[in-house]
């Protein structure tokens, strides 16, 4: 009963500190706390995009989706999500949550674009995103180093500048 505790005691301790929580199946694969990343355990060749949204005073009450697009620098589609689909991949389907959540994407390390479709609502239904367009309304090109993450940004402005690299 005290490893128990021990163990329980240790997992909470490196969920707050937000590190992964990973080991190895009796197969050896790896194993990941949800939420969590698995590592790239030698950083080769790929890098992490987090995305999230913008700040904002309130909550869209009305609501919004977002369509979300990664692709390599070839041009190969490398993943596409709505926000609505992620988040509730997350279990947490509070209205902060959409607001709050952070996507994380792992990705070939170099030039991947990243576009968004962001849909807003002014109290009818929301009209997806269209993810099979040739291109989006915002792209931007972020460089991914191996090993490393980027930091994107969505604004609800539906600019062509809606997505960018975060400082």
């Amino acid at each position: 009963m005290r490893n128990r505790t021990a163990l329980r005691a240790l997992t909470t301790a490196v969920l707050v500190a937000g590190l992964p929580l990973t080991g190895c199946g009796d197969d050896g694969s790896p194993i990941t706390a949800p939420g969590f990343p698995v590592p790239d355990a030698a950083g080769d060749g790929q890098g992490t995009i987090r995305v999230h949204l913008e700040e904002t005073e309130g909550i869209f009450v009305e609501g919004f989706e977002i369509g979300l697009r990664f692709e390599g620098a070839d041009g190969t589609e490398l993943k596409r999500v709505l926000w609505s689909d992620f988040v509730a991949s997350t279990g947490d389907q509070s209205m902060e949550a959409f607001h709050d959540s952070v996507l994380e994407q792992v990705v070939p390390a170099g030039t991947v674009t990243v576009g968004a479709d962001v849909r807003m609502s002014i109290g009818g239904p929301i009209e997806p995103p269209d993810l099979d367009a040739e291109s989006l309304p915002c792209e931007t090109e972020v460089p991914v180093p191996a090993g490393g993450t980027v930091e994107v940004e969505v604004s609800f402005s539906g600019e062509a500048d809606c997505v960018t690299v975060a400082e």
